[in-house]
Order: structure tokens, then C-alpha cells, then sequence
């Protein structure tokens, strides 16, 4: 008998264990169930599009998300950007971005206000490089809780420029915060925050750059830089000219380019400030000779009237390169994976600071940068395309006054940059996917 209960309390007992191991699988099933589910169902994680039949879904796996990295040759960015009536020069801030960084996720939330929707631009990327860019729409419940849509509300019934301004920056400082979280949870790194009228450009070595550092006392090459903790002027503009390719068709994005950067400079951070460079509109102030054997050669392929869309080829003449009161606060771009989920969801100052206070102040002069960003004035057509512009009517006049400033210095004009457009081409798989990204398939015929 006695042997009997001793075998009934071992079989009991590896009963129980086998029960309470079945209770772990299960649970841990349905956990992992019941957080996926959160994921589809929260705005930050999984938000609603209105393009319903997108094939791009949250990668909500780390084994996805590993597949999808081995799959890219280079591990690609992604942009939060803001639009309001921007269809005119999206097109171009796609073709530019997907070649250049190359821009891989995006997200974007469109302008209440907006009369059109950047869905049809977008939308022509999706059996075209593969499905390489993905991207999701948001809206206003995706960044604003009741409190902060209420708020909303009540700085609309108070009218003016003011509270229409303040209503904006609170939907644009939500709208950063939860983006890079969202980018964060996808194991992404470099997310970028620029406007639809905003390139992100390699700052390749200008003449200029040397002649800045001929210029100054012998010290100040030798002060500490504005762009990268711990390094000098000198080392930063040595860094440029060593290591960037002088030859502008050579395949080198800003991936590259900040990869390289990171081995060089150990203390260069995860977030990285960009100056502005505001691009006139006028196209006669200087004569702007292009060197020999730069000119893309895809150009050709498409009527002059067409190309001269694209503002990048069309304007080339900045303001003064490192003159603060015309190129204004810079911009920035943020390493999501280098900060906690408290820091990227702190309090945003403004879209120059996506991090504050850890981002740099946005005064980096161009001298000293590893990017820049060209702000474009753009054609008048595109000034008066923007209906609801709350820091200022558009106008022809408004226009013309916002070019006032002297561009088209000595060393100003940036004959390099249409480099961008023969790669966006081949990677595209040529030109007449190129037309149709562009949204020139139905303006012309391509042999």
C-alpha cells in the first residue's frame, strides 16, 4: 500500500508539472496574441490608412523585421512628413529621398485643411523598385488623444493666425513624438523630419570651405565644432573632403556617408543637426557653368518643359552659405534606436529640435556640416498651389519678396545635385517608371 501512494504522489506530481507547463504554453500563446492585437489596434504601433488595399503591414515580428533588413542591400531610412496641398513637389521629394538616403518607410499625415490627398502620389510606388518603399497615412486620431483634439477645438474658436499657428505646432510636435516611436518599435534607425520643400543634401567640399578656414584667425580651425562633439572645424572639413566622393555619379548615399561617419567620430550621437541653405528662385543672377562630364545623362531622355519640374535642376542658387539671417533654424535628423521610449515621447520643442533638449541647437554652419538641407522657394506655380498657409498669404508679390535676398555667390551654386536623378532612374528600373513616379506618364512618350 505503501508503495502504491508513493507511486500515486510521483505520477501526481509529474501530472501537475505537465499541467503547469501546458498553463505557461497556453498563456504565453495568448499574451503574445493579446499584444499583437494591441499593436494592429493602437494608433501609435498600428494606424489606420486610408488606403485600404496597401499590401504594407507593421513588420510585427523581430524575425519580419530581421528578413526585411536582409533583404534591403543597405539598411534604408525613414521620414515623418507633414503635407498640406503638396502634390506639385512630392513627387520629386520621393524620387529624391528613395535614391539619396535611400528613404525605405515613411509616414505621412496630410492637413486637415488640404484639399488634396498625397495617397495618389504615393500609391504609384507600390508595384514599381519592388515595393522597396513602404509607407502609411495617418490622421488626426493617430496623433492626438480627446484632450489634445479638444484643445485643438478651442484654439480654432478663437481665431486668428495665432491660434491657427499654435493649433498646427500642436499637431506637428504630436505628430514627431509618436512617429519616432513608431519608427523605434520597428527596430529602425535614422528617421528624418524635413518638409516637402526640403532636400537632404551630402555637403560635398566647396571651394569656399578652405577659403572660410584661410580666412580665420589660426585658433579657431582648431575650436571645438558645432556639428560633432569633440571635434574641430578643421577635422570635420577634413573629413568632407577625404572621405565624400568629389565625382557626384559615384553611387554614395547618406547612408554611407553616416556610417562612415560614425567610425570616424565616436562621439557623434543620435541626433544629428543640418543647416538650411534657402535656394532662390531666380535663375539668371549668376552664370552657373557645369563641369564637364556631370550632367546627367538620363536628362536627356525628357523634354526640357518636363524636367524643368523637378526644382532641384531648375534653382540651384542658395544665399550665402554659412549667412544665418537668410538660411534660418537648420533641421535634424534622429537615430530612433539610440534613445529610450521616454525620451523620444518627451515634450517636442519644435520640428528644428525632434529631441529636446538632447538634439543640437539648430545653428550649425554649413561649414562645418556633413549634410545640408536645401530649402527650395520654388516655382510661383507651387507658391499659390498652398491655399492655407498660416504664417503668411501667398501671394505673386509675397513670392517675389521672398527672393529678394542675393543668391548665386561665387561658390553657391550647387552644379552636383542632378546627379541624383541618373540613379533614380536606374533603380527604378528606368525611364518610363521614372515618368510614372513622376507623374509625367501621361505628359509624354518615352521611346
Amino acid at each position: 500500500m505503501a508503495w502504491n501512494i508513493s507511486y500515486f504522489m510521483k505520477t501526481t506530481l509529474l501530472n501537475r508539472c505537465a499541467i503547469f507547463c501546458l498553463v505557461l504554453i497556453v498563456g504565453s500563446t495568448i499574451f503574445r496574441a493579446d499584444l499583437f492585437s494591441f499593436q494592429q489596434s493602437s494608433p501609435i504601433y498600428f494606424p489606420r490608412t486610408d488606403n485600404k488595399t496597401s499590401k504594407y503591414k507593421f513588420l510585427a515580428t523581430a524575425s519580419e523585421r530581421h528578413e526585411r533588413k536582409k533583404e534591403d542591400e543597405a539598411e534604408g531610412f525613414a521620414a515623418c512628413l507633414l503635407t498640406s496641398d503638396d502634390n506639385i513637389n512630392l513627387p520629386e521629394w520621393l524620387a529624391y529621398h528613395y535614391t539619396m538616403l535611400p528613404l525605405r518607410y515613411l509616414v505621412i499625415l496630410n492637413d486637415p485643411g488640404s484639399k488634396t490627398s498625397p495617397l495618389e502620389v504615393v500609391q504609384r510606388w507600390d508595384d514599381i523598385a519592388e515595393g522597396k518603399l513602404r509607407y502609411w497615412l495617418w490622421n488626426e486620431s493617430d496623433v492626438m488623444d480627446a484632450s489634445d483634439i479638444k484643445l485643438a477645438e478651442q484654439m480654432l474658436n478663437e481665431g486668428g493666425v495665432k491660434a491657427i499657428h499654435n493649433r498646427l505646432k500642436l499637431r506637428q510636435t504630436n505628430f514627431i513624438r509618436k512617429c519616432n516611436l513608431f519608427f523605434q518599435q520597428q527596430n529602425l534607425t535614422w528617421v528624418t523630419h524635413v518638409d516637402t520643400d526640403e532636400l537632404i543634401v551630402i555637403n560635398r567640399i566647396n571651394p569656399y570651405d578652405y577659403k572660410y578656414l584661410s580666412n580665420v584667425k589660426d585658433h579657431k580651425e582648431n575650436e571645438l565644432s558645432f556639428s560633432i562633439p569633440n571635434t574641430t572645424m578643421r577635422e570635420i572639413i577634413d573629413f568632407r573632403n577625404y572621405s565624400i566622393p568629389s565625382n557626384p555619379m559615384v553611387k554614395f548615399t547618406v547612408s554611407n556617408l553616416m556610417k562612415i561617419a560614425h567610425k570616424q567620430f565616436s562621439t557623434m550621437g543620435g541626433c544629428y543637426g543640418m543647416p538650411r541653405l534657402r535656394i532662390s528662385s531666380k535663375e539668371d543672377e549668376v552664370n552657373c557653368t557645369k563641369v564637364s562630364g556631370e550632367a546627367s545623362s538620363s536628362l536627356q531622355l525628357f523634354p526640357k518643359k518636363v524636367i524643368s519640374s523637378l526644382e532641384s535642376i531648375r534653382f540651384v542658387q542658395s544665399a550665402k552659405r554659412d549667412d544665418f539671417d537668410q538660411n534660418r533654424w537648420g533641421k535634424a535628423m534622429v537615430d530612433v534606436s539610440s534613445w529610450s521610449e521616454d525620451t523620444l515621447m518627451k515634450r517636442v520643442k519644435n520640428v528644428h529640435r525632434p529631441i529636446f533638449p538632447e538634439c543640437p541647437k539648430p545653428v550649425v554652419p554649413a561649414t562645418e556640416a556633413l549634410l545640408v538641407v536645401h530649402h527650395y522657394i520654388g516655382s510661383l506655380e507651387r507658391h499659390l498651389s498652398r491655399s492655407n498657409d498660416t504664417r503668411y498669404t501667398r501671394t505673386a508679390d509675397g513670392w517675389k519678396e521672398r527672393n529678394i535676398f542675393k543668391a548665386g555667390y561665387e561658390d553657391t551654386c550647387d552644379m552636383h545635385i542632378d546627379a541624383w536623378f541618373d540613379k533614380f532612374v536606374e533603380e527604378v528600373g528606368g525611364a518610363k517608371q521614372a515618368a510614372h513616379l513622376l507623374g509625367w506618364k501621361n505628359n509624354i512618350t518615352i521611346d
